[in-house]
């Protein structure tokens, strides 16, 4: 938006005269305000910005909006609570059976609650998983391993195998490569093979079983599992483990999907398959490598690293649409891409999505909520709270204020939460 400095230095124009008789009006319409005011006229409450109520949670504790539900995770109790863009109110809370932090050297990268259609599941410092009804929070069973994802009912967890002897000293402090097994042990080398486990969410009985080569990694494609292990890909039926379909693919090293798409790394190349078939896209030259430390990320575009800025692809042809600004992480949503800094994540431009030209400015901004949307915020010091601006169609809208001990933020349309010193607060937006 374009700033036009006026002349400050120039000798103020003289008010307009009145009429006299005009003045009679203007004084009867003030009275009617007055009386408006005093006669118990509704105060102006901002239907953009609508502060619910705060949940009490501690520092370790964690949360999760899913709908109409918030549920948190404090030590081993797990709490519900209904939330709506006019009120915020607890519906349950449960106690989770032997749920205690492990003493030894396992690493563990902190509580974690997953919701699905029909279970609630609670991961917890014990490294076990527990399956909750998310209705009533009644306990319907416990997993040893971690539950990693779900889908359909279906949980998915995998079990890691090395080579005896590859266990990392945490005391010796090397650099270098972790490979993380699955219940928390480091180790210096990747596995050797890794089984992947489906389990029915409503009674904990495993459904299958599939072993791959090395690692794997897994997400949801077009209502299946897509699985990207260093030998190929797969797309595999959630509910009974059958391969639906099958691409043999050597050397992988990582792996998406964006929209339609399956993106796999093969050493400096990056192949991209229809997310339903497996057929052959296209390919293109990898970029930096990932574990490059000047990376940056890019969330829901095709982009491509370089010493020069970030990349964005077509996804049809894998051909480079535009480029970002050195240093720069891209994230898209509807037709806008939010530019911001790689290493302090401070928002910089939103983008148009297809040619990259600057829609608006963010420099005034200090952070980007996590979640849904592209919810903006900063520190005002002279009016001593944090204020949120939502970006969108090209454009930022002014929403409202918060406390300025807020921190950790997140959005979840229509519901933004805020960690504080006390819990967590919530405000409803539109």
């Amino acid at each position: 938006m374009a700033v036009i400095e006026l002349d400050l230095d120039a000798p103020p124009e003289p008010p307009a005269e009145l009429p006299a008789h005009r003045y009679r009006w203007a004084a009867l319409a003030a009275v009617a305000a007055l009386l408006l005011t005093l006669g118990g006229a509704a105060p102006a409450v901002s239907v953009l910005w609508r502060p619910l109520g705060t949940i009490p949670l501690d520092g370790q504790g964690w949360w999760t909006v899913a709908g109409d539900r918030v549920y948190t995770l404090n030590d081993a109790e797990v709490q519900a609570w209904r939330v709506s863009a006019t009120s915020l109110a607890r519906d349950w809370a449960v106690t989770l059976p032997g749920a205690q932090a492990t003493a030894d050297a396992r690493i563990y990268i902190g509580g974690r609650l997953i919701v699905t259609g029909d279970a609630l599941v609670a991961q917890t410092s014990d490294f076990t998983a527990s399956v909750l009804d998310p209705e009533s929070g009644r306990l319907r069973w416990r997993s040893p391993s971690p539950v990693e994802q779900v889908m359909h009912g279906v949980g998915l967890s995998r079990r890691t195998t090395f080579r005896p002897g590859t266990e990392y000293d945490q005391d010796s402090g090397d650099p270098g490569e972790l490979y993380v097994s699955d219940d928390g042990i480091p180790h210096i080398e990747p596995p050797m093979r890794t089984d992947l486990r489906g389990t029915d969410l409503n009674t904990g009985r495993e459904l299958w079983n599939l072993r791959a080569a090395g690692s794997v990694f897994t997400t949801s494609a077009g209502g299946v599992v897509l699985m990207i292990a260093s030998d190929r890909i797969a797309l595999i039926d959630p509910r009974t483990g059958a391969i639906r379909q099958e691409r043999p693919v050597k050397g992988l090293t990582w792996g998406r999907t964006i929209g339609d798409l399956v993106l796999v790394r093969q050493g400096d190349r990056m192949l991209a398959y229809d997310a339903h078939t497996l057929e052959p896209r296209w390919q293109a030259p990898g970029g930096l490598p990932d574990d490059d430390a000047d990376v940056g990320y890019c969330e829901n575009l095709v982009c491509r690293p370089t010493d020069d800025g970030m990349e964005v692809l077509d996804e049809a042809t894998g051909a480079v649409r535009w480029r970002a600004a050195p240093k720069a992480s891209l994230r898209g949503s509807g037709d806008d891409v939010l530019e911001s800094d790689t290493l302090t994540q401070t928002p910089w431009r939103l983008l148009d999505r297809r040619t990259g030209e600057l829609r608006t400015s963010l420099a005034h901004w200090q952070t980007v909520v996590q979640g849904d949307g592209m919810i903006l915020s900063r520190w005002e010091a002279g009016a001593g709270s944090r204020v949120f601006a939502v970006a969108r169609n090209g454009a930022v809208q002014p929403l409202g204020r918060a406390d300025p001990g807020s921190q950790d933020c997140r959005g979840n349309e229509p519901i933004v939460s805020c960690r504080n010193g006390n819990g967590i607060d919530f405000f409803a937006y539109r």
